[in-house]
């Protein structure tokens, strides 16, 4: 999608720049949850930290029906303060 290759090279210096790619010897587990109109990007940011050897937690959409991010928002809330997604393995 043309979404996903104009953000790609961004969002990898970005990630490049904020130590991401520090091959230390930490596993993070990461949580996505988006709404219907982040649903093409989500492809793009889990392969990104895929690459990075860590964890992704997809919490949906898991296609573009449309849908109301606050249940998305939620989610991704609840796995964070559960610890499912914010701790250090």
């Amino acid at each position: 999608m043309i979404c996903s290759q104009i953000l790609a090279s961004p969002l990898n210096r970005w990630l490049r720049q904020s130590g991401f790619y520090l091959r230390a010897k930490r596993f993070y587990a990461y949580c996505l949850g988006v709404d219907h109109g982040g649903f093409p990007l989500k492809k793009t940011v889990s392969a990104a930290i895929e690459a990075a050897n860590h964890e992704v937690l997809d919490l949906g959409t898991f296609d573009e029906t449309p849908v109301d991010y606050p249940d998305y928002a939620k989610s991704v809330a609840e796995a964070m303060a559960n610890g499912r997604a914010n701790g250090e393995y």
